[in-house]
C-alpha cells in the first residue's frame, strides 16, 4: 500500500491508439488504460479520467491539474517539469503515411511537400532532425490529435503525415504507410515534477514485476491490443450452440484430461514460441526496410555476380544512376566489361580474379563505368568473396559508389596547387625581370638623352625602347594568368592573341593535325587579353582532341559583322551593333546528340581523369556572357564540330608601344632612394638627377633608415624597393614614419605577394609603382606626390 491507498487518481487520456483513446461514450480504453486499471484494484486507487488533446494533457501535468500521464517520451527539456517513470514500452519507430497513389519511396520525395504533424510530439522532433539531415525543406502543419493528422492526409489537406507506426489506419483504405521511417522511442508514464514521486516508485514497482513475468497480464494486454486482430461482434444463438457443446463433450474431456494437460502446456510453449517469432520477423523486417531506405538515401547500387553462370545482376538504384531501365541493361558479365573503361579494364579485372584465385574475402576498386549518355563515370566498387563448404567460391556481391564528383574535386585541388606553384614561379620570375627591365629601359632612356635624334643609333635605341614595354606587358599578362585574378578590361585586338595562340598550339599538338586560318579583322573589343587568351586556348585544344587519333584540320576565322533586325543568328538574344565573329572548327567525330545540350555544364566532361575536369566549356561561356556576347555550337557525328563566337567591338585608341619625347615635369627636392639592385639605384639617381632633382641613393635599407634617423629633416620625400634583405620596403616605411610622420613615401615593386595598394596606403605609403618604371611615369609619380604632399 502507498500513501495513495483510497485516494482519487487524475489520469490524463487522449487520442492515441492503441496505447489510449476516447470512446464514443466518453470512457477511456487502451493498453495503457488496462495496465492502470490492474494497479488501481491492487492499490486501492480511484481513476478519474480526465480527457482532452495531446498537448492540453500535457500542460495540465504541468499546472498540477492532473496527477498522471502515459505514453510520454523523456527529455532533459522535459524532465524540468516532470518526473518519469522508468521505460515502460518501446515503440520501434515513427513513421510517414500518404494517401495511397503519391509514390513516395525516400525521405529524397518528401522535398517541397505538406506535412502534417503533431503539435509537441516527439516524432514531430524526430521527423524534423531526419529531414534536416537530408536537407529536406517541408511545409508542416500543427494538428492536437493523432486522429487529426491522418483525417488531414485522408481530406487532401497536406500530401502526407507522420505519426507513430503502431498507430492503426482503421477502415480507412485510402492511407498507406511509406517505407521512411524515424525516431526509436521509449515510452514512459510520468508525474509533475516533485510532487507525485510516491506515485512513480509503485508504477515501476509494479512495471518491473508485470514485465519480468512473461505470464503477466503485461504480456495478456500486449498481445490484445498491439498485435491480436479486433475483436468482432457474435450472435447470441451461436452462445447456445457453444453451450450446447460443451456439455455434449465433458465426458470425453474427463476421459482425457491428462492429455489435455499436456496438449496445453505444448500449446502454451508454441504460443510464447510464435509471439516471439512475430515480433522478431517484424524487427527483422524494419531493419531491411531501414537497409533499403539507407541505401537509396546513400545513392548506393548493389550487384551480385553468380560465378558459375557469369551472370550480375544490379539493383534498380544502380541502374538508375547510369541511366538505364530494369530491361535495358543485360545481365551477363561480358556486357560488364563493356561499358568499363579501355584503360581501366585489365586492371579492374586483375584485381577480381586476384580475389577469386587467392580467395580473399573481401576486395576494393575504382574504374570508369559508361553511362547511358555516353560520358564515364568514377565509380568505387566494394565486393565480397562466397565460398561453399567444400572452399569453393561461387559468387560475388557487393556495393557500386559514383565517386565522379570527389575525382573531379581532386582534379580541381590539383590544378589549384599546379596553379599556385606556377604563380610563386611567376612571381619570382617577374621580379627578377622586372629588376633586369627596369634597368634596360632606364639606361635606353638616358642613352636616348644623350645621341643625336634622327640617327641610325636613336632609332636602334627606340627599337630597343619599344622591345622593352612590350616585354613589361607580357609580365603583367604572366602574372595576371598566374595569379588568376580578374584583369581590368580595356580595349584589346583580338587577331594578335588568336595569332598567339596558334603560334603555341602548333607546337603541343600532332603534326597529322593542319592548323588553318581565316583572319579579317583588326577591331577590337572590351575585354581581359588573358580571358581571351584562356579561351582560344580551350577551344582549339578541345578541337585538337577531337582529332588526335586520326588527324584533321583545325580552323579559326574572324571576320567583322553588324547585327540589325534583318539578320538574326538563329535563336540569339544579340542586341544590334557591330560585333567580331570567331569560329572555331575541327574535323573529328562530333558531339554525340544525347550530350550536346549538356557540354555548357560545370563539371560535364566525357574525357578521363587528369584529362579534364568539365570547366573549361563552362568558363568559357561564363566569360563570353560577360562581355555581353554569345557562343553557339554546332556539330554532326564523324563530321566535326564548329564553335562560333560573337562579341561586341569597342571604339579604337590609337595607343601604340613606341618610344616619346615628352616635356616631362621636374622640380628641385631632395630624394632618398633606396633599392638592392645597384645597377637600378644608380640609373634612378641619373634619372632623378636629369630632372633636377637632388638625389642620396642607398643600396642597404638598414643603413638607408640610420642615414634617415640621423637627418630626418635632410629628405622632401623617399623612393624604395619593397623586396629587399634584412629590412622590406613596408618595414621601412613603418619605420620612417615613426620618425618623422609627415614625410611621402613611394614603394616601387616588380612583383610582391605580401602587399597590395591598398595594403601599402595602410601603412602610410603615397604611392606604389609596378617596376619597370619608365621616365614618363617616374616623372609624374615623383611629382604628384611632392605637390600632395606640401598642399
Amino acid at each position: 500500500m502507498t500513501c495513495y491507498a483510497g485516494e482519487k487518481v487524475r489520469l490524463g487520456v487522449y487520442n492515441f491508439a492503441p496505447l489510449v483513446f476516447i470512446q464514443d461514450d466518453g470512457s477511456a480504453d487502451g493498453f495503457f488504460i488496462d495496465i492502470v486499471k490492474h494497479i488501481a484494484a491492487k492499490e486501492n486507487w480511484e481513476i478519474e479520467y480526465v480527457s482532452g488533446t495531446w498537448h492540453e494533457c500535457l500542460e495540465r501535468l504541468k499546472n498540477g491539474e492532473i496527477d498522471m500521464l502515459g505514453s510520454i517520451v523523456y527529455s532533459d527539456k522535459r524532465a524540468q517539469y516532470y518526473d518519469f517513470t522508468n521505460e515502460f514500452l518501446f515503440l520501434d519507430w515513427g513513421r510517414v503515411y500518404t494517401k495511397k497513389g503519391k509514390n513516395i519511396e525516400t525521405i529524397l520525395d518528401m522535398q517541397g511537400l505538406r506535412v502534417s504533424v503533431l503539435k509537441g510530439s516527439t516524432y514531430t522532433r524526430g521527423f524534423k532532425d531526419l529531414i534536416n539531415q537530408f536537407g529536406i525543406e517541408c511545409t508542416l502543419v500543427e494538428k492536437n490529435e493523432y486522429t487529426q493528422v491522418f483525417k488531414s492526409v485522408e481530406v487532401g489537406e497536406v500530401d502526407a503525415g507522420v505519426n507513430a507506426q503502431v498507430l492503426p489506419i482503421g477502415d480507412n483504405h485510402s492511407i498507406e504507410a511509406t517505407n521512411i521511417f524515424f525516431s526509436p522511442v521509449k515510452v514512459r508514464f510520468a508525474t509533475k515534477s516533485n510532487k507525485k514521486k510516491s506515485l512513480i516508485t509503485t508504477l515501476d514497482k509494479y512495471f518491473s514485476e508485470l514485465k519480468s513475468d512473461k505470464q503477466s497480464i503485461y504480456y495478456k494486454y500486449y498481445d490484445k491490443w498491439m498485435h491480436s486482430p479486433p475483436r468482432q461482434y457474435v450472435p447470441k444463438w451461436i452462445y447456445f450452440v457453444i453451450v450446447a457443446a460443451l456439455i455434449v463433450s465433458i465426458s470425453l474431456l474427463i476421459l482425457t484430461r491428462t492429455l489435455h494437460h499436456i496438449v496445453s502446456e505444448k500449446t502454451k510453449i508454441l504460443k510464447d514460441e510464435i509471439t516471439e517469432r512475430k515480433m522478431a520477423e517484424g524487427k527483422l523486417q524494419d531493419s531491411v526496410s531501414n537497409l533499403n531506405e539507407a541505401v537509396r538515401a546513400g545513392r548506393i547500387g548493389l550487384w551480385n555476380w553468380g560465378l558459375k553462370s557469369n551472370k550480375v545482376s544490379y539493383s534498380k538504384e544502380w541502374k538508375r544512376q547510369i541511366g538505364y531501365e530494369d530491361h535495358e541493361i543485360k545481365d551477363d558479365f561480358s556486357e560488364w566489361e563493356n561499358r568499363v573503361h579501355p584503360e581501366d579494364l585489365q586492371s579492374t579485372k586483375a584485381i577480381i580474379e586476384k580475389s577469386i584465385k587467392e580467395k580473399n574475402p573481401e576486395h576494393r576498386v575504382e574504374f570508369r563505368f559508361r553511362h547511358r549518355d555516353g560520358s564515364y563515370r568514377w565509380i568505387l566498387s566494394q565486393g565480397s568473396l562466397a565460398i561453399d563448404e567444400d572452399g569453393h567460391p561461387t559468387n560475388m556481391m557487393g556495393s557500386h559508389i559514383d565517386i565522379t564528383p570527389i575525382k573531379k574535386l581532386e582534379a580541381e585541388l590539383q590544378q589549384a596547387q599546379k596553379m599556385e606553384s606556377i604563380g610563386t614561379l611567376a612571381g619570382g620570375i617577374a621580379h627578377d625581370f622586372n629588376n633586369i627591365l627596369s634597368a634596360v629601359l632606364g639606361y635606353t632612356e638616358l642613352a636616348l638623352g644623350t645621341v643625336e635624334k634622327e640617327t641610325p643609333i636613336a632609332d636602334d635605341l627606340k627599337e630597343v625602347y619599344t622591345a622593352g614595354l612590350r616585354a613589361k606587358d607580357l609580365v603583367h599578362q604572366i602574372l595576371t594568368f598566374a595569379r588568376q585574378s580578374d584583369e581590368e578590361l580595356k580595349p584589346i585586338q583580338v587577331d594578335f592573341i588568336i595569332k598567339e595562340v596558334l603560334k603555341f598550339i602548333r607546337s603541343s599538338i600532332p603534326t597529322t593535325i593542319e592548323i588553318k586560318q581565316n583572319i579579317n579583322s583588326e577591331s577590337l573589343i572590351m575585354a581581359s587579353s588573358t580571358q581571351v587568351h584562356r579561351i582560344m586556348m580551350n577551344l582549339c585544344t578541345n578541337a585538337a582532341h577531337a582529332m588526335e587519333d586520326d588527324g584533321g584540320i583545325l580552323e579559326i576565322a574572324l571576320k567583322d559583322i553588324t547585327i540589325d533586325k534583318a539578320k538574326m543568328i538563329g535563336n540569339s538574344h544579340l542586341k544590334r551593333g557591330n560585333y567580331i565573329e570567331i569560329k572555331v572548327s575541327d574535323t573529328g567525330d562530333g558531339i554525340d546528340p544525347h550530350i550536346i545540350d549538356k557540354i555548357f555544364e560545370p563539371y560535364f566532361t566525357t574525357k578521363g581523369l587528369g584529362e579534364g575536369t568539365g570547366m573549361g566549356l563552362a568558363m568559357v561561356y561564363g566569360i563570353v556572357e560577360t562581355y555581353g556576347g554569345e557562343i553557339i555550337v554546332e556539330s554532326k557525328q564523324a563530321k566535326g564540330t564548329v564553335f562560333t563566337i560573337y562579341l561586341p567591338t569597342a571604339e579604337r585608341e590609337n595607343a601604340l608601344l613606341t618610344y616619346k619625347s615628352t616635356e616631362l615635369p621636374t622640380g628641385q627636392e631632395r630624394i632618398l632612394f633606396v633599392d638592392d639592385e645597384v645597377p637600378i639605384a644608380k640609373m634612378a639617381s641619373r634619372i632623378l638627377g636629369q630632372l633636377g632633382y637632388s638625389v642620396t641613393t642607398k643600396t642597404n635599407s638598414l643603413e638607408a633608415l640610420e642615414l634617415f634617423r640621423s637627418k630626418p629633416n635632410d629628405f622632401d620625400l623617399v623612393i624604395s624597393d619593397v623586396a629587399m634583405p634584412k629590412m622590406t620596403g613596408d618595414q621601412l616605411t613603418k619605420k620612417l614614419i615613426e620618425i618623422r610622420r609627415d614625410i611621402p613615401v613611394i614603394l616601387c615593386t616588380g612583383y610582391s605577394k605580401r602587399l597590395s595598394e591598398k595594403e601599402a596606403f595602410d601603412i602610410g605609403a603615397k604611392a606604389l609603382a609596378y617596376k619597370p618604371i619608365v621616365k614618363e611615369d617616374l616623372a609624374k609619380t615623383v611629382r604628384k606626390v611632392l605637390d600632395d604632399a606640401k598642399d
